[in-house]
């Protein structure tokens, strides 16, 4: 037990540091939204589905996306805007 306890720690250190750096790995992928963001929702990015958060936006099902962070364990995402940018 005592063993479960100490290693707890330092296992949360891994998974927020591997979290961390699959947030980065993301950033900038493009998608489409598959629920309508509340904020939160879900969108798909090529063959990946992940939980997504907008910036306080309410965002309809079927928008283009794309990660610019994350937050925890959601990404953060913001609307694709269509034409030049």
């Amino acid at each position: 037990m005592y063993r479960v306890v100490v290693s707890s720690p330092a296992s949360r250190v891994k998974t927020e540091a591997a979290l961390e750096q699959q947030g980065k790995l993301r950033q900038g992928l493009m998608g489409v939204t598959l629920s309508a963001l509340r904020p939160g929702g879900k969108a798909q990015f090529g063959e990946e589905i992940l939980d997504v958060i907008s910036q306080g936006e309410m965002v309809p099902k079927g928008t283009p996306v794309r990660i610019i962070g994350s937050s925890g364990t959601e990404a953060l995402v913001e609307v694709v805007k269509e034409g030049p940018q």
